[in-house]
């Protein structure tokens, strides 16, 4: 199965680095259009979102219309350089220039300071999580880390929602035993409820 993940994952980074940047813009404004419709995400009182990586759907638009209406935003930092790496949360404001302070941190992924508030894991409403492909059942294929699966088990009660371009939605994602589907997946064309 990890062959076919990491084939999977190389056709679909090649399809995916080939968007145009303003396909790409067009695509994040009309997926956070599609995301603030959905009645969790209005209810919603934290969202834990996610600063892009290697060309993945920026989420910054939908970052400032979550702020606009109240919502607390929380970031991901990786901690415990050990076999047991995992993510916490962190809120994080929103300046001019979106979200701030976020500063490169492992992998590269731009992520807030220890220094920022934690935000418990049972206090987050609503995960938008990037994923280089899901599938029709909300099967999401990551980086191949596993930090979203732990976070996720340890918050049964929030909504999941997969976030990323419409080509990057496929048939069939190879699915493990701790791997957890989307209640939704949102692109640029709509968005699919997964899970009832």
């Amino acid at each position: 199965m990890a062959t076919a993940k990491e084939e999977l994952r190389r056709s679909l980074r090649r399809v995916r680095d080939a968007i145009a940047p303003a396909a790409a813009s067009d695509a994040a404004r009309d997926a956070a259009r599609h995301l603030l419709a959905l009645a969790p995400v209005a209810d919603a009182r934290t969202v834990a979102l996610y600063a892009p990586i290697r060309a993945e759907l920026d989420s910054e638009p939908l970052a400032h219309e979550l702020a606009a209406r109240g919502a607390r935003l929380a970031y991901p930092r990786v901690v415990d350089p050990g076999p047991g790496k995992r993510l916490e949360f962190h809120e994080v404001a929103l300046g001019a220039t979106g979200p701030a302070p976020l500063r490169p941190g492992r992998f590269d992924i731009p992520e807030p300071p220890a220094t920022a508030p934690v935000v418990a894991i049972d206090e987050i409403d609503v995960f938008v999580v990037p994923g280089l492909a899901f599938d029709r059942t909300g099967t999401r294929l990551g980086w191949g880390h596993g930090f979203y699966d732990r976070a996720l088990a340890g918050a049964p009660d929030a909504v999941r929602v997969g976030y990323c371009y419409a080509c990057q939605l496929i048939d069939l994602v190879p699915r493990e035993a701790d791997d957890l589907p989307m209640h939704f997946v949102v692109t640029e064309a709509g968005a699919s409820r997964m899970i009832p």
